[in-house]
């Protein structure tokens, strides 16, 4: 299977694959602004198909000067993730929508359950 071999400053994290299927990520973020502190990090994870999961295989706060390194590679096996979560993507959806409408000054106004 493809997978990522993913090192931090030369020392190995992990390798991480789906057996199965997903969507695999390495995502290193920079998230500055609107008055707080900012945020270097590393996640490695992604949402598995088969188990309908958010899989974590590592997640470390950066600094400048870290080098993260990713090869991608072809094995037979990777790490067991660290994490797996559900996401219920309704409640999701409707915490957004309603955060959403609060910035706005919105109100959201539910359907009314039929009488049966």
């Amino acid at each position: 299977m493809r997978a990522f071999e993913v090192h931090l400053n030369g020392k190995r994290l992990c390798v991480a694959g789906f057996e199965g299927g997903g969507v695999l990520n390495t995502i290193v973020n920079n998230i500055t602004g609107h008055g707080r502190d900012p945020i270097l990090e590393l996640r490695i994870g992604g949402p598995e198909s088969a188990t309908a999961e958010h899989v974590d295989w590592h997640s470390a706060n950066l600094s400048v000067g870290d080098e993260v390194t990713l090869k991608i590679i072809d094995t037979n096996s990777v790490d067991q993730p660290a994490n797996r979560f559900r996401i219920d993507l309704e409640q999701t959806a409707k915490a957004y929508i309603d955060s959403e409408a609060k910035k706005f000054g919105w109100k959201v106004i539910k359907p009314r359950r039929k009488s049966q």
